[in-house]
């Protein structure tokens, strides 16, 4: 019965992660989208190269903020 317990936090926690990650990168589509009309082939290009870059150090963060946050909670638990 526990285990059913965390296998349901683990779905609800993981489906909260699936629709953040889906909703950020449809924003990322729309903002090519808008730059699509209004700027050139050069401009788009350097738009995605941008927008790849943001993304990238974006996941970056990410990362060594779940790094983080994990050390904490080891750090807590042990005291």
């Amino acid at each position: 019965s526990s285990v059913l317990a965390d296998l349901a936090d683990f779905a609800v926690d993981g489906a909260s992660m699936l629709i953040r990650s889906v909703l950020l990168q449809g924003s990322f589509f729309a903002a090519m989208v808008c730059a699509s009309r209004k700027l050139g082939v050069a401009g788009l290009a350097a738009h995605h190269v941008v927008t790849q870059l943001w993304m990238c150090s974006a996941y970056l963060v990410d990362g060594v903020a779940t790094a983080g946050t994990v050390s904490g909670s080891r750090l807590v638990g042990a005291a």
